[in-house]
Formats: structure tokens, sequence, C-alpha cells
């Protein structure tokens, strides 16, 4: 039971840190928001790590940390990116795709094939983002091309398969290590890395970055605990639960959007999120 409200809290979590970059990446720049939140992040980390221990680590980890690493430095930057140019309604839906990108992976990397139910799955996913971009037109092509022409969209559907890929390598990291130890590192690896990269890129907005002091602390918090709730329920329930239930943070972010941005179309969006919603727990669970 424990494991299904950690991965429940994991998405309102998730979706608290992306709607809090939503409302600061408006006047700062994307490369100090790919480093600060990150550097704000650590030393909750470091905190905890102290608290509980620094397990065994075999060798095999810094291998296999270096594709994760790669992996979410694109996921981040094109995340920002994506905030910077699309309703907040609009973007996070977008990540529903993950489990269908690892349903297709499946066949390709372990050899396993998908089940009719994950093919309902699939289709529930698909039909929700065709509602999301829907408009008034009779072209039964139009919705497909809006969420490819909407580069907000386009971004997080890219970062949703990032994700898919960053997935397989999260849940084996952290049962070589332990949750606390594999968030820390990660997010030590990804500051760090980001850190480089907005220097080299954006050294201004790097070292006078246009965002207050509280602000950057309550998003360091925020994924500070998307990360070890996240990284926790995988230690109790199979990550195709944790995947699902976390993508609840689609429909959170639509209360967050409503309240808090003021973003239109609502009723619509809610109703496409909700399908996609509903698809990927049918692909995570029975897929």
């Amino acid at each position: 039971m424990i494991g299904y409200i950690l991965a429940i809290l994991t998405g309102f979590a998730s979706a608290s840190y992306y709607a809090l970059i939503k409302k600061t990446i408006k006047n700062a720049s994307i490369f100090s928001m790919a480093v600060y939140p990150y550097l704000f992040t650590l030393p909750f980390l470091f905190v905890s790590l102290f608290l509980i221990g620094i397990p065994i680590v075999p060798a095999k980890y810094f291998l296999f940390i270096i594709p994760w690493l790669i992996v979410n430095i694109f996921a981040t930057l094109l995340y920002l990116k994506a905030f910077k140019l699309a309703d907040l309604t609009l973007a996070m839906p977008m990540l529903a795709f993950t489990p269908l990108f690892l349903l297709f992976m499946s066949p390709l990397i372990v050899g396993e094939f998908t089940s009719l139910f994950g093919l309902v799955g699939v289709l529930f996913v698909v039909l929700g983002s065709y509602v999301l971009h829907a408009s008034k037109t009779r072209n039964l092509l139009v919705p497909f091309k809006a969420m490819i022409k909407n580069k907000g969209s386009y971004y997080m559907l890219i970062v949703a398969f990032l994700y898919a890929i960053g997935a397989s390598f999260d849940r084996m990291l952290v049962v070589m290590t332990s949750p606390v130890f594999h968030s820390t590192m990660g997010i030590f690896s990804l500051s760090l890395s980001m850190l480089v990269i907005g220097l080299l890129f954006d050294r201004e907005a790097i070292l006078k970055p246009n965002v207050a002091f509280n602000k950057l602390l309550l998003i360091g918090l925020a994924l500070f605990s998307t990360v070890m709730l996240g990284n926790f329920a995988n230690k109790f329930i199979i990550a195709p639960y944790v995947i699902s239930l976390k993508r609840l943070s689609i429909l959170f972010s639509m209360i967050y959007g409503y309240y808090w941005f003021k973003e239109k179309d609502l009723k619509k969006r809610i109703i496409a999120a909700s399908l996609m919603v509903v698809g990927t727990i049918i692909i995570s669970i029975y897929g």
C-alpha cells in the first residue's frame, strides 16, 4: 500500500515542480533554470544521504549512469524550452507517451511483445492526444499536425521518448545502490553537467540568474520530493505501477494550469488528459 501512496505523491510533486518551472522560466534563461534547481536540490539530498548512509556501490553503476546522464541532459533542456513556448496543460499530457514508447521498445530491447490490452492503452493515449489538439476543422489529420507544429508539445513528445529510455536505467541503478544514493548521484552529476553547459552557452545567465532565492529553494524542494518519492516507490512496487501512478501528474497539472496560469480550453484538455492517463495505466499494468 505504501508504494502506491508514494507513487501518487510522486505525481503530485512532479506536477508541482513543472508548474513552478513554468511560473519561473518566463523571465529566466533556460540555462540558469537547467542549473540552479538541481543545485538547490543537492543540500536536501546530501543531508538524506548522510543520515541514511552510503551503500556498497558496484563499479558497473558508474558505467550505466553515463547513458542515464546523457538522456536526462537533453530531456531537461527540451522540457525547459517546451515550457517557454506552450501552456502547461498542453505540454504535460505529452508525458503520457512515455509508457507507449516503452511498449514499443520492449520487443527491440528484451524481445517482449505487447498484449491486446497494451494496444487498447495505445489507442487511449493516441485518442487523448487527438482530442487535446483537435479543432473545428473536418480534416482528421489536423490535430496530429497541430501536435507537431506546436513546438512546446513537440518538444515534450521528445522528452517523453527520452524518459522512456531513462526509465529503463533508473530502476536498474536504484536496485544496484539505494534510492537516496542514486537520487543524490544522479542530481549531482546533472547539476555539474548543466553548470558546464550553462557556462559555455550563457555565462551571464549562470553568473547572474534572474530568479529569486526563495523561488529556487522551493523548486529544489519540489524536485527533491519528486526524485526521492519516485525512487522509494520503486523499492515497494514494480516499475509499471510507479510509472502509471506517477502520470497522474498530468491531471494535477490541469489543476495548476486552471488556478495558477488561468489557461483556457480546460474542459477539453481535462478530457484529453484523462484519456491519456487511462491509456498510460492500461499500458503500464497490462501492456
